[in-house]
């Protein structure tokens, strides 16, 4: 709230009881005494007594001041920063902009508790969990399931590799048999061209043997030259018979080779088939593992859900259960809804509301100072983060969120501030909180500055520190924190410890 300059009160109308103090008067006069000479010397210790209580009074009545009314006014705490005219100002309450209550989407009992108010729990980390025996024991069977499938799925494979070696195997076996039948044909094709040689050699010798037979008959050549050439031609048959029966081996050779070549395809076709048969076992084998691997994933889904993680680096705030409490959801019938609640700390702001008169003066980024009450003498800047899109048709107002520029390490969420929009004005650094007096409370009392503040009927003098001149007030430094009672314009007979009667 903005504040006021101290008002001198005026000598006719006095503001409160303390403002209309006056200086005492009455002086003791001459008392005739009568009786024992022991009751005089009573008696004038008593009045010396009452001289010695009433010396400030009496000396401001024999000064000539008794009965003038001693003016008083008011030390001020000024806090900078606070409301002027033509600010806007609210209270409101530091809030959390990113606030979570922890909780899990399964039901259980409450079994573990990491987390209490006051601890600041780090992202990720576990802070409570539920009953999950039952779950890990679903989990560890998924595993060995997966595990399972797996092994069954290496065999296969392996067996399947085998298949594959022994179609390769056979393959090369039948492309081997294919080139020996090959090598077969033209060993084939070559004894035919021995036979035909040998077939043409024997013809030839056959006339030789007709065309000396005449010869021989006419005893034109000897005898030796027709045995040669009979011997030539028996010689010459039996290399063609030879080379036949040489060819004739061949093909039949050839014939029985052809009968392997086809086994060795059929072979070939057969390990064909086991690595088709082993490929969709193979097949089989990894949708099993894969359904496994499901399994033991959802497994391992549920099981953590009975872990609660803090999803952000926070403070707790709240604590909403205790071990051995069944947790549900939606906290149906006597269960809890959350287990902690926490807040980032870095996130704290100033909640305030306007009414829907005064909303149109603030707006997005406009400055602000923020006043809290643990610390009301300490101005704090900041800015207008966020204007509500709707108001409350309750209340009439518009909620405004207000961001500090710097957060203070003992702000708590839900106390109370104050806060003062300054629009687009910049609000410069934050000054310290000074005191201003009236000018006419200040006197000079041994080369000191000195202010005589009012407590109870008694004045006490109080040495300052003058800094600067405000209007009417000036502003003290040191000696005064500001809400004191002192005089103005104390006359030169008021002393320390002087008592004042109210004025009657």
């Amino acid at each position: 709230m903005p504040h006021r300059e101290p008002e001198a009160v005026p000598s006719g109308k006095p503001k409160a009881d303390l403002g209309r103090l006056q200086i005492a008067r009455g002086a003791a006069g001459p008392a005739r005494v009568r009786g024992f000479p022991w009751l005089t010397i009573v008696l004038g210790v008593g009045v010396v007594a009452l001289l010695f209580l009433f010396r400030a009074p009496l000396g401001r009545l024999l000064g000539g001041e008794g009965g003038k009314p001693l003016r008083t006014g008011r030390a001020v705490k000024v806090v900078p920063g606070q409301a002027e005219e033509g600010d806007v100002s609210s209270n409101g309450y530091i809030v959390a902009d990113r606030q979570a209550s922890l909780a899990t989407v399964l039901s259980g009992r409450l079994v573990e508790m990491e987390a209490t108010e006051g601890d600041t729990v780090e992202k990720g980390a576990v802070v409570a969990r539920i009953q999950y025996d039952d779950l890990e024991v679903q989990e560890r069977q998924a595993i060995k399931a997966r595990l399972s499938a797996e092994a069954r799925l290496a065999q296969i494979r392996g067996d399947t590799a085998t298949a594959r070696a022994r179609v390769d195997e056979a393959n090369k076996e039948h492309a081997a048999a294919v080139l020996t039948a090959a090598r077969l044909d033209a060993d084939i094709l070559a004894q035919k061209d021995v036979v035909a040689s040998a077939s043409e050699n024997r013809d030839r010798l056959l006339r030789d043997v007709e065309r000396n037979r005449s010869l021989i008959g006419k005893k034109l050549i000897k005898a030796e030259t027709w045995d040669r050439v009979q011997t030539a031609a028996r010689t010459g048959q039996l290399e063609l018979d030879a080379a036949t029966k040489r060819l004739r081996a061949f093909e039949a050779g050839r014939t029985a080779w052809d009968g392997q070549v086809a086994r060795r395809l059929a072979a070939a076709a057969v390990a064909e088939s086991v690595v088709r048969t082993a490929g969709l076992g193979e097949d089989v084998a990894a949708a099993r593992v894969a359904e496994a691997k499901q399994a033991e994933k959802l497994a391992g889904i549920l099981l953590e859900k009975t872990r609660i993680r803090a999803p952000f680096t926070g403070l707790v705030i709240r604590k909403d259960a205790e071990k051995g409490e069944v947790i549900a959801p939606t906290g149906a019938g006597n269960s809890r809804g959350s287990v902690l609640t926490i807040v980032d700390p870095t996130s704290l702001e100033v909640q305030v509301e306007l009414s829907e008169r005064r909303i149109a003066r603030v707006a997005e980024g406009d400055r602000a100072i923020v006043f809290l009450d643990a610390d009301p003498d300490t101005a704090r800047r900041g800015s207008v983060r966020k204007i509500w899109p709707r108001a409350d048709r309750s209340k009439g107002s518009i909620e405004v969120r207000v961001k500090l520029d710097t957060i203070p390490a003992d702000l708590r969420p839900d106390m109370a501030a104050r806060v003062v929009f300054k629009g687009t004005r910049s609000t410069g650094p934050a000054k310290a909180a000074y005191v201003t007096v009236p000018l006419a409370a200040i006197t000079r009392r041994s080369g000191n500055s000195l202010v005589f503040v009012v407590q109870g009927d008694v004045v006490r003098g109080v040495n300052v520190e003058k800094g600067d001149v405000k209007g009417s007030s000036v502003v003290i430094t040191q000696g005064l924190e500001g809400g004191e009672q002192v005089v103005l314009d104390p006359p030169a007979s008021l002393g320390n410890g002087d008592t004042i009667e109210r004025a009657k």
